[in-house]
């Protein structure tokens, strides 16, 4: 008995420079369980058919390679489902015995998966995502520490997921988010410590995800804040060690996360806090060791959170405290060795938090507190 099966297309990778494809079948039991892998090349542009025989529950195939993880490293992979010719819905069934011939066809995707490219060491180069794609997976080029060169991300996309770039040591250049895009998620450019310019963030983008550009070292300037940002997640620039100014957070921004500049020792100016912003969360500009003056609070504010100037150890003049504020967190200027004089304390202010100017070994004066 014979039969034609369509390989269809599930999952994509790239195309290599001289636009050969690598394609990965996997062939399931009943039950689905994964069961056989091969490999072969073809053309982009043209169709394939290949002769299997099922012999005693395996599969025989010319060019084989079952060592799936050897053909990640660097390669341009499709991963393929068998459908059957009657009925392109139904996954294909083999029995025992039978010979099948398969055609490999090319068909528009229009997402791409979890750990796509996950922890490929030895990449160094991917070159295309396809126009069809509209969403991309969590882990897409998690520490993938050799990449150098990443390819255009087509406006068709319009959700990218957590993890997207973390890890990715040796990428100089950030990728060009396109204006379809509304958020972006958890650890964007995470630890891309070879990055010196920030991506453009695009007017469409509403919402920064945690760890957007956290660790990246060598990061001089920061990003753009565009105006339809309303929100701005934890660990927003935290460890970008190079970074010596401020990024300008417009009066769109409502709310900014904690971990906001921790960390940033090369930073000397504090950013512009917009009247827009009700509470500063923990460690807004913790251990900025060369900040030499304190932002201004404006009166819109309320509430301060944890460790606000902790360990801003050039810092010689408080922070004015506006009479909006009722609460202070905890370590609000403690370790802050070079400041003389303390802050005045509003009569506004009913919480002040444990550890207020632990460590400030260089004042000279107390301040009477009225609570």
């Amino acid at each position: 008995m014979k039969r034609d099966v369509i390989l269809r297309l599930l999952h994509y990778c790239s195309i290599d420079r001289k636009q050969k494809i690598k394609v990965i079948i996997g062939l399931c039991d009943e039950t689905y369980r994964w069961r056989e892998h091969y490999l072969f090349e073809a053309s982009k542009k043209d169709n394939y058919s290949f002769k299997f025989v099922l012999k005693n529950g395996k599969i025989g195939f010319g060019k084989r390679d079952d060592e799936i993880s050897r053909v990640c490293k660097g390669h341009s992979i499709y991963v393929l489902e068998l459908c059957d010719n009657m009925n392109n819905n139904d996954v294909l069934k083999i029995r025992k015995g039978e010979i099948i011939k398969f055609e490999f066809q090319m068909w528009s995707l229009k997402s791409i998966d979890n750990h796509f490219l996950f922890c490929c060491a030895s990449l160094t180069t991917l070159t295309t995502i396809p126009s069809s794609i509209t969403r991309i997976g969590s882990y897409f080029l998690f520490c993938c520490a050799s990449l150098t060169t990443l390819p255009t991300i087509p406006n068709s996309v319009v959700s990218i997921g957590n993890y997207f770039l973390d890890g990715c040591t040796s990428l100089a250049t950030p990728p060009t988010i396109p204006s379809s895009v509304q958020s972006t998620s958890w650890s964007f450019l995470c630890h891309c410590k070879s990055i010196t310019t920030p991506p453009m963030i695009p007017n469409s983008i509403i919402n920064i995800g945690d760890y957007f550009l956290h660790c990246c070292t060598s990061l001089t300037t920061p990003p753009t804040i565009p105006d339809s940002i309303t929100n701005i997640d934890d660990y927003f620039l935290f460890g970008c060690t190079s970074l010596t100014t401020p990024p300008t957070i417009p009066n769109s921004v409502t709310n900014i996360g904690n971990y906001f500049l921790r960390g940033c020792i090369s930073l000397t100016t504090p950013p512009t806090i917009p009247n827009s912003l009700t509470n500063i969360g923990n460690c807004f500009l913790y251990n900025c060791t060369s900040l030499t003056t304190p932002p201004t609070i404006p009166n819109s504010v309320t509430n301060i959170d944890d460790y606000f100037l902790h360990g801003c150890v050039s810092l010689t003049t408080p922070p004015t405290i506006p009479n909006s504020i009722t609460s202070i967190g905890n370590f609000f200027l403690s370790n802050c060795t070079s400041l003389s004089t303390p802050p005045t304390i509003p009569n506004s202010v009913t919480n002040i938090g444990n550890y207020f100017l632990y460590g400030c070994t260089s004042l000279t004066t107390h301040t009477i507190i009225h609570i």
